[in-house]
């Protein structure tokens, strides 16, 4: 495992339905209003080899689970060190948003593929300073994702969403020692999180010089 750590790289994780993308761009609305130069991502992300992945995840192409996770690796590696990517925006002084990083490689793909080889396919790549994980229970995960009316991905069922959420939670604690982690309870209303996270912001970033 590689245990350094990016400063000004958060990112945000939680099953599906939890709210990540919605609070992530709460957030960084937020650090915009203070003064703070932010740059929003997500994974898979917009390449090529994340176009790619989306129509994994929609069911529109199927490949063994190990293939899929070799190209989270591949997505997640280009995301990194490329152009337009997240280490060259740190390096212009940005905090950088990350909707997903490789805990959800974790999470997801070791339903399918062993942990450890999950893990030895991620191993090299740097940490986050802070993960902000929605938690939210499954039934109320699939209770929103049905609510979308929208078509599922293939991680959509509540078996896959339980499973999931003790992925999450392995991949916490053994992370938890490295990164600072901020929990949230993700059945609170989309203001409450958000006032949750930046609460917790404040404790463990006393030096961010956020506005009250």
């Amino acid at each position: 495992m590689n245990t350094e750590i990016l400063k000004n790289f958060w990112v945000l994780e939680g099953p599906d339905g939890s709210g990540t993308t919605t609070q992530l761009n709460k957030i960084a609305d937020f650090l915009s209003e203070s003064g703070k130069k932010v740059f929003r991502t997500a994974e898979p992300t917009s390449s090529e080899v994340g176009l790619f992945l989306r129509e994994i995840l929609s069911g529109k192409i199927q490949v063994p689970p190990s293939t899929a996770a070799y190209l989270f690796a591949a997505d997640r590696n280009n995301h990194l060190y490329g152009k337009n990517g997240i280490l060259e925006h740190l390096s212009m002084g940005d905090i950088v948003l990350s909707d997903r990083y490789l805990f959800s490689s974790l999470a997801y793909q070791s339903m399918n593929v062993p942990y450890s080889t999950v893990k030895l396919l991620n191993s090299l790549f740097s940490l986050p300073e802070i993960v902000i994980y929605v938690d939210l229970p499954a039934e109320t995960c699939m209770e929103r994702i049905n609510s979308r009316g929208e078509q599922m991905v293939i991680f959509e069922r509540l078996e896959i969403q339980q499973k999931v959420k003790e992925g999450y939670e392995r991949t916490l604690r053994e992370y938890e020692p490295h990164c600072k982690i901020i929990r949230t309870d993700g059945s609170k209303g989309i203001d409450e999180v958000s006032a949750d996270v930046l609460s917790s912001l404040r404790k463990v970033l006393p030096d961010l010089q956020l506005k009250p």
